[in-house]
């Protein structure tokens, strides 16, 4: 999920077909950030398994956009929705891991899933905060 977050749209769902289950990436971003790169995100439902899946690329403008253009009014929908989010899997490598620490942290502090079904998974992410950032985390965050 982590690697999907740097390629396409059409290589986001060639990953996800790549897993068990049906995964409907409903909102995808790719903008342009720092030096010539461009700092991309997802955002994807299992509807089998009722699980929320964000992926991160790189930089905080992509997670900014993407819970500013969709995410925020997405959570909002959930606590409306019959079939709701039973289960979060929040992701991202280097930077695009830090994004993803810093979101599951406002995802589980918004009460959006509980904290408990939230899974934080990052790759060769940079440290975040200190130790009482660390240790809220650990309370926040149960699956990490």
């Amino acid at each position: 999920m982590a690697a999907a977050a740097y390629g396409s749209v059409d290589n986001f769902i060639y990953c996800l077909q790549t897993l068990t289950g049906s995964y409907d990436v409903f909102f995808d971003i790719q903008i342009p950030c720092l030096t010539n790169e461009t700092c991309t995100g997802f955002m994807a439902l299992s509807l089998e398994d009722k699980a929320l899946i964000l992926s991160f690329g790189t930089s905080k403008y992509a997670y900014k956009q993407l819970l500013n253009d969709s995410g925020e009014s997405v959570f909002n929908k959930r606590r409306r929705s019959p079939l709701g989010f039973g289960s979060g899997m929040i992701t991202g490598h280097s930077i695009g891991g830090a994004i993803a620490s810093i979101a599951a942290a406002k995802i589980a502090s918004a009460n959006v899933i509980d904290a408990k079904q939230i899974k934080l998974v990052t790759f060769g992410q940079p440290r975040v905060g200190n130790k009482a950032w660390a240790a809220a985390m650990e309370n926040a965050v149960g699956n990490f």
